[in-house]
C-alpha cells in the first residue's frame, strides 16, 4: 500500500515551518541535493514500523517518493545527511514538545512528567566479540527483553505523552545514575541552551512539569531524591519499595500513582510499536543517536499530526495510511 499523501505532506509542511522559524547555518561546500526540512522529512520516515532497514526505506523512497523528493541522494549520502541533522531532529523534538503544552500546565499544582527507562538493543547478548559499539555498548537486563546488549533510554512525558526530554546511557547504567545525569543535562539546557548542544547534552530539553517527576522503584532513594531536589530543583516522586518499613504507601496511594505513570508506559510501548526503537542494529553511535533522536521526534509529530485532525493523542494505529 502507498503512503498517504495526507500524513507525508503534513509531515513536510511541519518540518518546512519549523525550519523557516529557525537561521540555520550554512554549511561550506556545494549546494546539498536536498533541504533540511526534506532531510528532516525523510528522517522520520524512516523510523516508520513499516520499513525493516535504511536499505528498504531507501527502496521504498527511491521508487515511490521521487517526485516528492526529486534530488534523492544515493544512500549513503542520505544517510551521512541524516546523521548531519541530528542536532535539528532534537531541536524539532523540543520545538513540538512546546507546541503541544495541554491546560495542564496553566495549573502547576497538575503539571508533572513520568520518567521511565527502556531498553536499546544493538546486537544479540550471546553473541561473541565486541561488536561496531564496543566500549559504548554492554550487557544490561530488561523487564521484557531480558538480558540485552546494547543502551538504555531514559524518556521524559507529560500527561499527555510527549516526550520533553531523554538521555542516552549504557545498558548496564543504573536508573538512578541515569536520571542523575538527566536532570543536570536538563539543568544545563534551561540555564543555557547554546553551552548544552555544544556539549551534546540539548536532548534532556527542559522540564515543563514545574519539576516535578514521577518514577517507578528504579528511581527510589530518600538521599538522591533530596540531593536532586537541592541541585537541580527536580522533586522526584516514587513509592517505597514493599520491604521498606519506613515508608508505607496505602493500596489507593500505590494504585493513583500506577495511574499517573500509565502514561509513559504507553509512550514507551508507541515507541518501539510505531517509531522503530528497538529493531536497529546499528554500525557507529553517531547512527544509533540520529535514530533514537528521529524515533522521538516522529512519536511527537504523531501526536501534533492528530491533534490538527481532531483525533486523540495516541491513536497512531492507520495513521500513515497504509
Amino acid at each position: 500500500m502507498a503512503l498517504s499523501d495526507t500524513f507525508l505532506t503534513t509531515l513536510y509542511v511541519l518540518a518546512d515551518d519549523f525550519c523557516n522559524s529557525r537561521t540555520l547555518p550554512r554549511r561550506p561546500g556545494p549546494e546539498p541535493a536536498l533541504a533540511p526540512a526534506e532531510v528532516l522529512t525523510l528522517a522520520l520516515l524512516s523510523r516508520l514500523p513499516r520499513f525493516a532497514s535504511e536499505r528498504d526505506f531507501y527502496r521504498f523512497a527511491d521508487g515511490r517518493l521521487r517526485e516528492a523528493f526529486p534530488t534523492l541522494p544515493d544512500r549513503s549520502q542520505l544517510n551521512r545527511a541524516i546523521c548531519a541533522v541530528h542536532p535539528l531532529v532534537i531541536a524539532l523534538t523540543h520545538h513540538l514538545a512546546h507546541q503541544l503544552r495541554g491546560p495542564a500546565w496553566d495549573r502547576p499544582s497538575t503539571a508533572f512528567e513520568a520518567l521511565d527507562t527502556t531498553a536499546v538493543p544493538v546486537r544479540n547478548a550471546k553473541r561473541r566479540g565486541s561488536g561496531h559499539l564496543a566500549g559504548m555498548a554492554d550487557i544490561g537486563h530488561s523487564t521484557r527483553l531480558g538480558w540485552f546488549e546494547g543502551f538504555s533510554l531514559l524518556v521524559s512525558v507529560d500527561r499527555a505523552g510527549v516526550v520533553s526530554g531523554y538521555a542516552l546511557g549504557s545498558a548496564s547504567t543504573k536508573e538512578q545514575t541515569l536520571c542523575t545525569s538527566f536532570l543536570e543535562a536538563r539543568a544545563l539546557y534551561s540555564a543555557a541552551p547554546a553551552r548544552a548542544a555544544t556539549l551534546g547534552v540539548a536532548s534532556a530539553g527542559r522540564s515543563y512539569g514545574d519539576g516535578a517527576y514521577l518514577g517507578d522503584k528504579g528511581f527510589s532513594g530518600e538521599a538522591l531524591h533530596a540531593e536532586w531536589l537541592a541541585r537541580f530543583g527536580a522533586a522526584v516522586a516514587t513509592p517505597p519499595k514493599r520491604t521498606d518499613t519506613q515508608r508505607v504507601w496505602p493500596r489507593g496511594l500505590r494504585r493513583q500513582m500506577v495511574s499517573l505513570r500509565q502514561v509513559v508506559e504507553t509512550a514507551i510501548g508507541h515507541l518501539q510499536a510505531y517509531a522503530s526503537l528497538q529493531k536497529d542494529r546499528p554500525h557507529s553511535f553517531a547512527g544509533l543517536w540520529s535514530r533514537v533522536a528521529s524515533s522521538l521526534a516522529l512519536h511527537n509529530a504523531r501526536i501534533w499530526i492528530n491533534r490538527s485532525m481532531g483525533r486523540p493523542d495516541m491513536a497512531f494505529a492507520g495513521q500513515e495510511g497504509w
